[in-house]
């Protein structure tokens, strides 16, 4: 019995064969391009976390602004301004990993050897590396004892150590910033095309330590901004709201003011871009589907074509004996 339905199954598939090849591409097709479609949102959701790591996996930027006087508005603003002691009260925070200081000191002249550049130049502490994501090819990074000490040491991004030093070593080597001179203690691994970059890219700067910044170019106590990590990305909405209301208090400014701080959350970027993902998943699966069905469909009507084709065969072996 076995061996006759493989018989007249083979006969059915011969006598169809336009029918058949036509409904196997279109099931095949079906297949083919769910599993691409969902390869690729895969692909893209892997590749924008991991540009995401390249500035910070769980990175919150917090920006001074302004603080306005009730019934005076803009006239009666004056500046925040952001210190290192604003760092260690934010670091202690119980939804905050760790926080680091950010001082933005632009372009500055760097000479080693015959080579003079302009390097983007940033005063950072010994936290950074670890919230920015800075990963060492050669030596070290900013210290405790370097920022303790104002020290004259600076960390390189991949591409200023290639404009400095070619393809020289440059570990160890000196260099002058702004006729001040600097030892070389790292260099960073590249990390090539951001997609979120706060400024310059990162293989673009070169960081030195945040009291040698004050000190010797910005000459003030002061702070550009501060970066901090939560505990965990679902936490740097809680930690934000900690942050607001602690700075308040220690500057004077309600948490709702929104115009005392800007804060950018890369949470609230993945966010975004994970609810467009999951409109794209949802959209290229229900088209896979579509084609799926439609492939089923076709099955089922070459079947019901053959059944009605052969009814009268079917009829005449049961006449003569035939089993059902």
């Amino acid at each position: 019995m076995l061996v006759d339905l493989l018989i007249g199954t083979f006969r059915s598939l011969r006598a169809h064969a336009l029918r058949f090849t036509l409904t196997s591409l279109g099931i095949v097709w079906g297949i083919a391009m769910l599993t691409y479609l969902s390869a690729m949102n895969d692909g893209f959701d892997r590749h924008f976390h991991a540009q995401i790591a390249k500035v910070g996996e769980k990175i919150v930027f917090v920006f001074p602004g302004v603080i306005l006087k009730d019934r005076v508005g803009g006239r009666g603003a004056r500046r925040l301004e952001l210190e290192l002691e604003d760092v260690d009260r934010i670091s202690q925070i119980h939804a905050v990993e760790r926080a680091a200081p950010n001082i933005w000191l632009l372009t500055r002249i760097f000479r080693a050897g015959r080579r003079t550049k302009l390097v983007w130049t940033f005063g950072r502490s010994e936290e950074s590396a670890k919230i920015r994501n800075f990963e060492v090819a050669e030596g070290r990074f900013i210290s405790r004892r370097d920022v303790d000490e104002s020290a004259k040491v600076v960390f390189l991004g991949a591409s200023v150590k290639e404009r400095l030093f070619g393809n020289a070593p440059a570990l160890g080597r000196r260099l002058q910033i702004e006729s001040l001179p600097f030892r070389v203690i790292g260099v960073a691994k590249p990390k090539g095309y951001q997609i979120i970059s706060m400024g310059p890219p990162d293989d673009e700067q070169a960081s030195i330590p945040v009291t040698t910044a004050q000190r010797w170019f910005s000459r003030s106590d002061k702070i550009g901004d501060v970066i901090f990590a939560p505990v965990t990305r679902e936490m740097s909405w809680g930690a934000t709201d900690h942050v607001r209301a602690m700075l308040g208090r220690h500057h004077g400014f309600r948490p709702d003011e929104d115009a005392a701080l800007g804060i950018f959350n890369v949470q609230e970027a993945m966010q975004i871009v994970e609810l467009l993902g999951l409109g794209i998943r949802i959209f290229l699966t229900s088209a896979s589907l579509i084609t799926l069905l439609v492939g089923a469909v076709g099955v089922m009507n070459i079947m019901l074509v053959v059944v009605t084709e052969r009814i009268k065969e079917i009829g005449l072996r049961k006449a003569i004996g035939a089993s059902s």
